[in-house]
């Protein structure tokens, strides 16, 4: 009995042991063999077979990656620029518009390619938002229309267009108007003689500039386009035209001896030539009419057959209605040839014309030299007045010309020289020509309406 109790006591004990060493030794068990252990407890189940998904904070903390920081953008001024892009570019950070020019700093350098710290990119006198917002002008070229004038001189100076090379559309530049021809870029005929500046400097040579290039009182614009009235006129040599009533005319000789007179004349054209060209138009045949009771003066007058000497009423004739003298024009000198004209000189010789500066002449049909009266009495009317030689008074050898009342019978010439104080026929003639009471500006408004 005492030898069973003994050996449950031992058997007690080892089973005791054995639970002792599992429980303090699990990796040991871990490595026996499954003959020493039926069945493992759920704790080394958990521990060797299930490995637990729960991650401890620590272990998390410790495989989770460290990402740096978000970086802060800053635009202070806000005007689409970040402060650190405003540093690159030396712009103010603080002002959207660094430059003052009404295009803020992201615009310039964006959409526009302008300099944001400068005003006038291009240099040109106007600011690059004036250029952008104003006038449509290219903030990145002074001559946005590439005439030869900046912007800002065809704004401020010229009034042109900045962004067309031809404001006047008249086929020359702005800027060669202005800086070469001195035409005015705003008006397409700067003269003013119904010729574009265009026709003027490319195909006619005539000036742009002056209403009348040669100076002869007639207009560049009706020497070229009014060739019924002028015909044969030319805008580059003078020419005087002469319109004649008469009840009978000078003879074709003396004509054509006259007209030679002035072709030789030492006047300069501007096309290099000398002389004028001398045109008479054989207007109306006078015929004879009772006599008409003038206004003023002595005497009657009756127009193709009896006039008179007194030529204070010459202004009066032209106005009479009762008068019909014949038909003249713009431009044009008038001369009437007359049966007779009453009167004397003061030396008792008999009227045979008299004419004065511009005004209408009166020429005897019946005297002696009808060709020489009526140059000499056309003399009159192209300026040569009170000259030496008038009044008999000087040899024709001192003042060769018709206008000397002692020249010989028949002469036709004037006076190439008048003496050393005196200014020669042909002086006289060429600067009484460019105006002679009919100035140009008149022939256009007249003959081009």
């Amino acid at each position: 009995m005492v030898t069973i109790l003994r050996m449950r006591n031992v058997i007690i004990t080892v089973i005791v042991s054995s639970l002792v060493l599992t429980a303090g030794c699990g990796e040991y068990l871990g490595g026996s063999s499954n003959n020493d252990i039926e069945e493992s407890t759920p704790a080394q189940t958990a521990t060797s077979e299930q490995p637990s998904t729960e991650i401890s904070p620590t272990k998390q903390a410790t495989d989770t990656k460290t990402e740096p920081p978000t970086e802060v953008v800053t635009d202070s001024d806000g005007d689409g620029l970040t402060d650190s892009r405003e540093q690159e570019l030396n712009t103010d950070p603080n002002d959207n518009d660094t430059d003052s020019d009404q295009l803020n700093d992201s615009e310039e350098v964006e959409v526009y390619g302008t300099n944001p710290t400068e005003s006038d990119t291009d240099g040109d006198g106007l600011t690059d938002g004036e250029e952008v917002k104003i006038y449509s002008t290219d903030p990145l070229r002074a001559d946005s229309d590439e005439d030869r004038l900046n912007d800002s001189t065809e704004i401020e100076e010229y009034g042109t267009s900045p962004t067309n090379n031809d404001t006047d559309s008249d086929n020359l530049t702005d800027g060669r108007e202005a800086l070469e021809l001195d035409t005015s870029p705003l008006s397409a005929d700067t003269d003013r003689d119904n010729l574009s500046d265009s026709a003027e400097v490319k195909r006619l040579e005539t000036s742009p500039t002056n209403i009348d290039s040669d100076n002869d009182g007639i207009a560049d614009g009706p020497e070229i386009n009014k060739k019924d009235l002028y015909p044969g006129a030319d805008p580059m040599k003078k020419d005087v035209f002469v319109a004649v009533d008469y009840v009978e005319k000078v003879d074709a000789q003396k004509r054509e001896e006259i007209k030679e007179k002035f072709a030789e004349a030492p006047v300069e054209n501007p096309d290099g030539s000398t002389g004028i060209t001398l045109h008479i138009y054989w207007d109306d045949t006078l015929t004879c009419k009772d006599a008409v009771e003038r206004t003023s003066g002595v005497g009657p007058i009756d127009y193709s057959c009896v006039t008179t000497g007194d030529t204070s009423d010459l202004e009066g004739w032209e106005t009479n209605p009762d008068v019909v003298f014949g038909d003249t024009h713009t431009g044009y000198y008038s001369t009437r040839i007359v049966s007779d004209i009453e009167g004397s000189t003061q030396e008792g010789a008999s009227i045979a014309g008299f004419a004065s500066e511009g005004d209408t002449a009166f020429v005897e049909a019946n005297t002696q030299n009808l060709g020489a009266v009526f140059t000499h009495e056309l003399g009159h009317q192209l300026g040569i007045g009170d000259v030496p030689g008038h009044g008999s008074s000087v040899s024709y050898n001192q003042y060769s010309s018709v206008m000397n009342y002692n020249s010989p019978s028949g002469t036709i010439r004037f006076a190439t020289d008048s003496g050393p104080n005196a200014k020669s026929d042909w002086e006289y003639i060429n600067e009484s020509i460019s105006s002679n009471g009919r100035p140009a500006e008149t022939v256009v408004a007249e003959d081009s309406r």
